[in-house]
């Protein structure tokens, strides 16, 4: 992320020429957005494994003295796995377009000087990175639509 942040810098700095500006703000846009979300996803994984952690403490302190009770159990425990699971392929498409998205950020601000920045340009930046992070989607819905 601390790298995210310094690229994000450059980039209000050394903003392009017309032709490219949009795609730019767009780009920043996208990033600061997949930032958030793979932050709120890293949060909801988490908070999983603890789920699950506490489970298995708890059944390490109280073991069960059904079939029935143990079998809930391993059922409960097979669904968080499964949701892990869910979470960390869709953490890994998200840090993938994170990367693409960066990369080619980085390829268009190669091919800028300071001598194509005007203030105007530089506040339009700023703006498009503020409205990437104040876009409001949730970490759930982002996976379900992958």
């Amino acid at each position: 992320m601390k790298k995210l942040l310094i690229l994000f810098l450059m980039t209000i700095i050394f903003i392009g020429c017309d032709n490219s500006k949009s795609e730019i703000e767009l780009l920043m846009e996208s990033i600061a957005q997949k930032a958030l979300l793979a932050d709120a996803g890293v949060a909801e994984y988490m908070k999983l494994n603890k789920e699950m952690a506490a489970m298995s403490q708890n059944q390490i302190n109280n073991p069960t003295d059904t079939q029935e009770k143990l079998e809930k159990f391993m059922g409960e425990m097979k669904i968080l796995r499964e949701k892990l699971q869910k979470f960390k392929v869709c953490m890994d498409v998200l840090n993938a377009e994170i990367k693409t998205d960066t990369e080619k950020l980085e390829k268009l601000m190669e091919e800028k000087t300071i001598d194509d920045v005007s203030k105007k340009e530089m506040m339009k930046a700023a703006m498009a990175l503020t409205s990437g992070l104040t876009e409001n989607i949730s970490f759930e819905e982002y996976c379900k639509n992958k």
